[in-house]
């Protein structure tokens, strides 16, 4: 009963806190500033390849050479190139497009809400009334299922941007009779494995920073610590670690376009089976989360 009320207490507290809206509208802008990177490198390979085709064609003219099968040739890989750059605005690959940049990027925003979170609290004094009325140990499970529920609600987000963006994006480009006949991307993954994948790597992250917040008494540090830890993992790079399973993880079940705001699938670290990786990651998160209520019930506050 003691967790529910913190829970209730937790959300409302946070229905407060600005990050969390000032970071939704960032995701929302950065998926619109995704699909527009994809329609300029299209736009760009069209116009470019266009120009190419006609400085081709003058050249022979020029030469007095008509080569047509060469001219054809050259015009099918052009064609068939602009048909692989206009899958990212695909209608099929869009949630999970944005998925892919929020998995890529969306863990700097996590990581600065998880300090807020718990570093505010030291931060304003209300560590030691939260801790007299409800117990320091209830709060952090709060905590935790508060960082789950908003992890949950990001992903959420990238969705509905990805589906909605992706349909407009379709409309746009589907002008083009090149553009119109291409097929449909062929997905690594359906949508649900995708957004497992995201949720246990945000979280990981999101609960870094969480434990680092509660570790110094700081959300600064917290945040920073967050933020920095996926740099120090690929300094490292062993196929242990939880940002290598979730590279592994991600360059396994996600599709990465030519022409997308993520273009590069990361090099996978180890050659373990992709079981071994989720079993790293969840374990991961279990570590994180356990470490906190550990030091809850041990910390002077």
């Amino acid at each position: 009963m003691l967790i529910i009320s913190n829970l209730y207490l937790e959300f409302k507290q946070q229905l407060h806190n600005k990050w969390i809206y000032f970071s939704a509208l960032l995701l929302i802008l950065l998926g619109i500033f995704a699909f527009n990177v994809a329609f300029k490198s299209i736009n760009s390979f069209e116009t470019a390849s266009k120009d190419a085709i006609s400085q081709y064609q003058a050249q022979l003219k020029q030469n007095g050479i008509v080569e047509e099968k060469n001219n054809n040739v050259l015009s099918e890989k052009t064609n068939s190139f602009l048909k692989k750059l206009s899958q990212v605005v695909h209608p099929s690959a869009g949630p999970g497009y944005i998925l892919l940049v929020l998995s890529v990027i969306g863990s700097w925003f996590l990581c600065i809400i998880s300090a807020t979170i718990v570093g505010n609290e030291f931060s304003t004094k209300t560590v030691k009334i939260k801790a007299a009325h409800y117990g320091w140990s209830n709060s952090v499970i709060a905590k935790q299922m508060i960082i789950l529920l908003i992890c949950v609600f990001f992903i959420l987000i990238a969705i509905i941007v990805g589906e909605i963006g992706g349909q407009i994006s379709w409309m746009i480009v589907k002008n083009s009779s090149i553009i119109a006949n291409s097929p449909p991307p062929i997905l690594k993954s359906n949508l649900l494995i995708q957004f497992f994948i995201t949720l246990l790597g945000l979280l990981f992250y999101s609960g870094i920073s969480a434990l680092f917040s509660m570790l110094f008494k700081n959300t600064l540090v917290g945040a920073v610590c967050g933020i920095l830890f996926p740099y120090i993992e690929k300094l490292i790079n062993k196929w242990y670690l939880p940002g290598s399973c979730y590279g592994n993880l991600m360059g396994h079940y996600f599709n990465y376009y030519e022409g997308g705001f993520v273009s590069t699938s990361p090099l996978a670290v180890g050659n373990m089976p992709m079981e071994v990786n989720w079993i790293m990651i969840v374990l991961s998160c279990i570590i994180v989360f356990s470490i906190m209520l550990l030091l809850s019930k041990k910390q002077a506050i």
